[in-house]
């Protein structure tokens, strides 16, 4: 009778045993699907501020009064930024970054001219935008025109 008892307790161990391996298991693949959404989050978070970035850098360069998409590059950061001229006294600005998918992240900012040099400009307040406010969607893209 004892070694009925005792192969009973030595089942009940290996199926604790089992049980708990499993269950260790699924908390480990829940927790790498968990650790690759927070890591593809972070890349979407530096990228969106590297776009910032890049409007800013674009807000404190020169640029040309004539009209129509000007662009210019800062290699390093991967940066673009464009203007297109709206009219002579305001434009649209993008400002992008490249990201790790070959993709760009844009912003824009609708922005004036400075009253006493016509080729730097001043970003207005509260023009900043995520998405291109042109009604025409060609028109939102520098490389298109």
């Amino acid at each position: 009778m004892s070694q009925q008892q005792g192969s009973g307790a030595i089942t009940m161990v290996v199926m604790i045993l089992l049980l708990g391996t499993a269950l260790l298991n699924a908390t480990r693949q829940q927790l790498s699907a968990s650790l690759s959404l927070v890591a593809d989050e972070r890349q979407h978070i530096i990228e969106f501020y590297a776009a910032q970035a890049a409007l800013a850098w674009g807000s404190q360069l020169s640029w040309p009064a004539s009209a129509g998409w000007h662009c210019q590059s800062e290699l390093q950061q991967q940066w673009r930024a464009c203007i297109n001229r709206i009219n002579p006294q305001r434009g649209l600005l993008r400002g992008e970054q490249l990201t790790s998918a070959h993709q760009a992240i844009v912003h824009w900012h609708w922005v004036e001219d400075l009253p006493a040099d016509g080729q730097r400009v001043r970003l207005l307040a509260h023009g900043w935008i995520d998405f291109c406010p042109l009604s025409n969607a060609s028109g939102c893209e520098p490389d298109a025109s």
